[in-house]
């Protein structure tokens, strides 16, 4: 009898030497997510079981938008769309089309992994874009990189996020110190939809860094700084004994959605504190908004790219 299939698929497990250690990263067949990430044995990335769906969408590739559509309704050339709803709590269309899509397998190496899925006519999304991500190691960490290739006969409009959690090790998630380069947030209404933008202040400003037990939040962030040496923004956590991970974005990404919860299911099947780092290439609910939107006219192509990096 043939082992139970897991209900993310295939594990796709690549791995590399870094700058900061042996670095092995476990990609899922299903929603492309990031399973799996450890440095020299320690994780840096929250996981979630084998035998079930990834926990508050752990690792998940969101497209063609991240996170929510209020109640799901959208303008198109004058036409209103109606999404699924998937977000019952909020009444919301939440994490886009491919967080239940099987990858097909597209290109592999030893530390790289090429996936690929087709985002086909759906009831409120009637496009078809062909779409990929690359997981790459290498020296500087963990390189994603999307490509996005209108494929049908409508003007589509495309946006991507990852959903990932991290963590350092056996560190309690609230005593590592969070940091972002940000300068503004979006204010939420009681649904979790942004209604309008203010300079960061008090627990949203993350700047000089904050303990992770000392905020409460699912908000997105802009006007990221990249006044760095190789032009990209980072959030990082870091622990006490200065070991850290970052997450950064290229100027695809303009927005980063940063949840804290205290009901991830790990490995273990327990629940525990946990912390996502969400780059976004778009603000949620962007198909209303447009904000950060990127528009692909028949047979037009685009790319983003994000990583992640550590110093342990």
């Amino acid at each position: 009898m043939s082992a139970p299939v897991l209900p993310t698929g295939r594990q796709y497990e690549i791995s590399a030497q870094t700058s900061f250690g042996h670095a092995v990263v476990t990609i899922t067949e299903v929603a492309a997510s990031l399973r799996a990430f450890t440095v020299d044995g320690v994780d840096i990335v929250q996981r979630y079981p084998r035998d079930a769906p990834p926990s508050r969408g752990a690792g998940i590739i969101m497209s063609p938008w991240p996170n929510r559509v209020d109640g799901g309704r959208w303008v198109y050339e004058g036409e209103q769309h109606q999404l699924d709803i998937t977000d019952t709590e909020f009444e919301n269309a939440s994490h886009g089309l491919l967080k239940n899509t099987a990858y097909r397998m597209l290109d592999r190496s030893d530390s790289s992994i090429t996936l690929g899925a087709t985002i086909f006519a759906h009831p409120g999304y009637p496009f078809v874009v062909d779409t990929t991500v690359t997981y790459a190691l290498g020296d500087g960490g963990l390189e994603v990189s999307h490509t996005f290739t209108n494929t049908g006969g409508l003007r589509a409009p495309v946006a991507v996020g990852s959903h990932a959690y991290f963590k350092l090790g056996d560190v309690p998630v609230h005593s590592l110190v969070l940091s972002c380069a940000a300068e503004t947030v979006y204010e939420n209404d009681a649904r979790k939809l942004p209604v309008g933008t203010v300079p960061v202040s008090g627990a949203f400003d993350l700047r000089s860094g904050l303990p992770v037990g000392e905020v409460e939040l699912d908000d997105c962030f802009t006007d990221l700084d990249r006044a760095t040496p190789d032009g990209r923004w980072y959030a990082t956590l870091t622990a006490p004994d200065a070991r850290s991970v970052s997450v950064w974005g290229d100027e695809a990404f303009g927005h980063i959605v940063i949840c804290t919860t205290d009901v991830f299911l790990d490995e273990n099947r327990e629940l525990v504190d946990a912390i996502a780092l969400e780059p976004q290439t778009a603000a949620v609910n962007a198909l209303n908004t447009g904000i950060g939107l990127t528009w692909l006219q028949p047979g037009e192509s685009w790319s983003a790219t994000w990583g992640v990096t550590a110093s342990l």
